[in-house]
């Protein structure tokens, strides 16, 4: 899966660009290159800090006592946690931990994102994850894209019907296929799969043993 429309999912805002490189070959001056170094590595230190900030939820609300955290949580909530809810900015939680988060205060806006984007960057990764490893699972070919019952775009149905990959892999690498795409056409194929093998496997079952297990009914007590 080489194309660029996968590259960047689930990819965090702060995972830059290998910089190794920049500096011999001229791409930018030593000053850029050793401002992008700086900051980079800043914006990891940052998240580190975040997630160093780890408390059960009581010490948080006594800390924050205006966030929304319910009583039965029973997890122990970080920093990066506690910074995806809507009304905390990363002002805010510096206030609280100034020892810890003050020395980051030039990142705060690319924090919050980070935070609140950090949950579907995770899952979108995951997905991709799951999709490579099933990139050799064949596509049955008399699939009807245009009426599959799953949630996909017009234009990708198009896409689908008219080169009908043979694989999955081979779909990822369509252009304008988009990732959310594979994945309800795994799920659709999966499911659709283990259904028709249910009936097989009964079918297939050996008679001898059929015969057993029924001779061992009548056998018993009534």
């Amino acid at each position: 899966m080489q194309d660029s429309q996968w590259s960047h999912v689930g990819s965090s805002l702060i995972n830059f660009s290998p910089l190794s490189g920049f500096e011999e070959v001229g791409c930018v001056s030593s000053f850029r290159y050793q401002k992008a170094v700086r900051v980079r590595d800043s914006l990891q230190d940052a998240l580190a800090a975040l997630q160093s900030l780890a408390l059960s939820p009581s010490v948080w609300r006594k800390k924050m006592p205006d966030i929304p955290m319910s009583e039965t949580k029973n997890n122990v909530p970080t920093g990066m946690d506690i910074l995806q809810y809507n009304d905390v900015s990363f002002e805010t939680l510096a206030s609280a931990f100034p020892e810890c988060l003050s020395p980051y205060m030039e990142f705060s806006q690319r924090l919050k994102i980070e935070a609140v984007y950090r949950p579907h960057s995770e899952q979108q990764r995951k997905e991709i994850e799951r999709i490579q490893r099933e990139e050799n699972m064949s596509l049955p070919q008399d699939i009807d894209y245009l009426s599959l019952p799953v949630s996909l775009s017009q234009e990708v149905r198009e896409i689908l019907d008219r080169v009908r990959p043979s694989t999955l892999g081979a779909a990822t690498r369509l252009q304008g296929i988009t990732p959310a795409a594979v994945v309800h056409l795994l799920n659709y194929v999966r499911h659709t799969g283990q259904k028709e093998r249910r009936p097989a496997q009964i079918s297939n079952r050996p008679k001898g043993r059929t015969r057993k297990l029924r001779a061992r009914n009548t056998s018993l007590p009534r």
